[in-house]
């Protein structure tokens, strides 16, 4: 620390981060996990059976990517001294929404109600030993939006891919790893 209680360290805050090499959002979508589980004859049922694709929640809550290359970018200029140490959030261009991610997975997404999503957010904060998917309930609430203009302005940050385009790499990624189908 240098005096003034001031940060020497460049400090990155991305949003959620995705992309071919970045699959831990889809691996926590809970059909995914299920689908591990499910014995084989179900799941080529399903396969069979365009109708019984998965349903995602939508609440409407906007949510931003940003891809992992995007990241490495960030992190290049600050080893290359751009910019000043200090904290920098990172988030590609635009915003997107659980019916987005559904519409690249070839599934459906149906509107989730405001009331039902606070009744089950205060169900959820009631239990003593909440599961850590359950907590998930959290970011369906409220959107969290990254304010990019300090990395771009200071570090002279400029994000290669959009949301759109990072989510499409990431799903079409994890299709070719069967993670999804």
């Amino acid at each position: 620390m240098l005096d003034g209680g001031h940060t020497d360290a460049y400090v990155f805050r991305p949003c959620i981060v995705a992309g071919p090499d970045a699959l831990l959002l889809l691996q926590n979508i809970p059909y995914i996990q299920l689908s591990e589980r499910m014995p084989g004859p179900v799941l080529r049922a399903l396969e069979l059976l365009p109708a019984l694709k998965p349903v995602l929640p939508d609440p409407g809550v906007p949510f931003q990517l940003v891809h992992h290359d995007d990241v490495a970018t960030a992190m290049r200029a600050a080893v290359l001294g751009r910019g000043t140490p200090g904290v920098y959030n990172l988030a590609g261009a635009g915003e997107l929404t659980m019916s987005d991610l559904a519409d690249a997975l070839g599934w459906y997404s149906v509107p989730l109600p405001d009331i039902a999503l606070e009744a089950t957010a205060g169900l959820i904060a009631r239990l003593p030993f909440v599961p850590t998917e359950a907590q998930w309930i959290e970011s369906f609430r409220t959107p969290v939006l990254m304010d990019t203009a300090k990395a771009r302005r200071e570090l002279r940050w400029r994000p290669r891919h959009d949301a759109r385009e990072t989510l499409r790499e990431m799903v079409n990624a994890a299709q070719a790893n069967s993670l999804v189908r």
